[in-house]
């Protein structure tokens, strides 16, 4: 399971990988490569000089055996021979098959067919001009072809470089928002906080949450144009999940007086989805409506049954609307319909391009009409529904909190944040014991029992990672990895070396305490 804590949704993935291939670490790579390539080229110049004799004799075979036809024009198949001999070895294939075509004419089948006359040299330097010409169109398409893989190598490190690079942009942006969240997350259940001051922790929350989405916005796209997006399907009630991402944009509609009214039918309507990454579209379309609706605005969602088994998620605004050449444009990355729109509501334009995407990953289409500048959008999100379901194809909802007491070992390396985990995680009444790298772990885990980690990947003397197999393998423990890296590579290796869930930070303290539920929970029913 893996679980993103940036976003009010969580995504869970399962990810495997392939085992990679055994190799002898007594025989060092570098050394026993270069032998086995140059008796590989050995071997294919020997097969080019090879085929070029060989062709020359079936040329002379052929001409002989049917003489009659070729009585007009003898050379026929030992140009054609010239041609394969050069056009697959090169020059030098070529200049033997010529030197070769030559003496079998002369010898087989036109005695005394070169006498050193000018048209005798003439005919037979065809021969060789053949051989030279294909040879060097032969060159020009290596020449090409090797351009081209140097082009594709050049692009897949390129791509490589920048994957590297989001992800250590990702770790580095999202490891001081951690403590920051956390902290804001205390400061607003503190009871003994005036009002106002827990308000300030709020807003502090808020944009904390805002910085993370906007981080999760830049991977997602990367995702979604290397073709990397994943999906883990389940029954989801849509109507359900439509009310949750009512109740999370609640604040940000009463901050601008603005009235959500909500037109769902009543029982259930179920869609086969990855139940977070469409809570994600539907968070991004009501979120969307809310910003571009002015003060004391309206934002209606509509739930109905289309044709033909479709469900239709209708979003509609009394906004600001969308300008003609500006539609079609709507869905494109980083588009948001001019720098004016984009001074006066801020954002970087990539949500309505992610749902869309996501919308097209389900197999379901998302579209967006208006009347105008001015005159309020719609946002029309349609999927499948499932024709049948069971009363127990139950719809996704978020865990409830885990309250049982745990002795939790939390291996972190920044001092922010392991100060603010500890304090979170003893409010939600577990013994915590902290180590700061995997030495220190690894003597904790030695000197008394532990219920569960909690490590981040990066550490000063290895990776969690490495921790995690030791644990698992030495004290059979459970762990969940904290980590500011959140590529699909680095969740793969985390899930491979033994952790239950993968928490992509900032960590949202209550999807922190649904990760070790449900990790308390399949433990007990192992």
């Amino acid at each position: 399971m893996v679980l993103t804590q940036s976003n009010p949704y969580a995504r869970p993935t399962s990810v495997t990988t392939p085992a990679a291939p055994a190799t002898d670490p007594q025989i060092p790579a570098a050394a026993a490569a270069p032998p086995a390539r140059g008796q590989s080229v050995m071997a294919r110049r020997a097969i080019d000089y090879g085929i070029a004799v060989a062709s020359i004799a079936v040329a002379v075979g052929v001409t002989l055996l049917l003489w009659g036809v070729f009585s007009r024009n003898p050379f026929a198949l030992f140009y054609a021979a010239v041609m394969v001999s050069a056009w697959r070895g090169g020059f030098g294939p070529g200049l033997l098959a010529s030197v070769f075509a030559v003496v079998a004419i002369d010898f087989f089948l036109m005695p005394s067919f070169f006498t050193g006359s000018l048209r005798d040299i003439v005919q037979a330097s065809t021969f060789v001009g053949i051989a030279a010409l294909l040879s060097w169109l032969n060159l020009s398409r290596d020449r090409a072809m090797a351009s081209l893989r140097i082009a594709k190598q050049e692009a897949d490190d390129a791509n490589a470089a920048k994957d590297q690079f989001l992800a250590v942009l990702s770790h580095e942006l999202r490891t001081p928002l951690t403590p920051v969240l956390g902290m804001a997350m205390m400061l607003e259940s503190d009871p003994d906080l005036s009002a106002e001051r827990r308000a300030d922790a709020t807003m502090i929350r808020r944009n904390v949450e805002l910085e993370a989405r906007l981080i999760d916005d830049l991977l997602d796209i990367t995702r979604i144009r290397q073709g990397k997006l994943s999906l883990s399907r389940s029954p989801v009630d849509l109507a359900v999940l439509l009310r949750d991402v009512e109740r999370i944009c609640e604040a940000d509609a009463q901050a601008k007086q603005i009235r959500v009214r909500s037109i769902v039918p009543a029982g259930t309507r179920m869609v086969h989805a990855d139940p977070a990454r469409l809570q994600q579209i539907l968070w991004n379309l009501l979120k969307n409506a809310i910003k571009f609706t002015p003060t004391s605005g309206q934002v209606t969602i509509n739930l109905s049954d289309g044709p033909k088994g479709v469900l239709k998620v209708d979003v509609m605004d009394t906004g600001i609307g969308i300008a003609p050449e500006t539609l079609p444009r709507v869905f494109n990355a980083f588009e948001q319909g001019g720098s004016n729109v984009t001074r006066r509501f801020g954002g970087i334009g990539l949500g309505l391009a992610i749902s869309k995407a996501l919308a097209e990953a389900h197999g379901g289409q998302l579209v967006a009409t208006s009347e105008g500048s001015g005159r309020g959008a719609c946002f029309t999100l349609s999927l499948a529904s499932l024709s049948s379901h069971t009363p127990s194809d139950a719809a996704w909802q978020p865990k409830g909190p885990q309250t049982e007491p745990l002795k939790v070992l939390l291996v972190e390396d920044h001092p922010d944040t392991s100060e603010v985990m500890t304090r979170l995680l003893q409010n939600l009444n577990h013994e915590v014991s902290h180590a700061g790298s995997i030495t220190a772990a690894r003597r904790l885990a030695g000197t008394r029992a532990f219920d569960v980690v909690i490590s981040d990947i990066g550490l000063p003397d290895g990776t969690g990672v490495e921790l995690m197999r030791h644990l698992s393998t030495e004290h059979h423990l459970k762990g969940i990895a904290m980590s500011g890296y959140g590529m699909e590579d680095d969740v793969r290796r985390s899930l491979d070396a033994g952790f239950h869930a993968h928490l992509t930070k900032p960590v949202n303290v209550d999807q922190l305490e649904a990760a070790i539920g449900e990790l308390v929970a399949y433990s007990r029913s192992a």
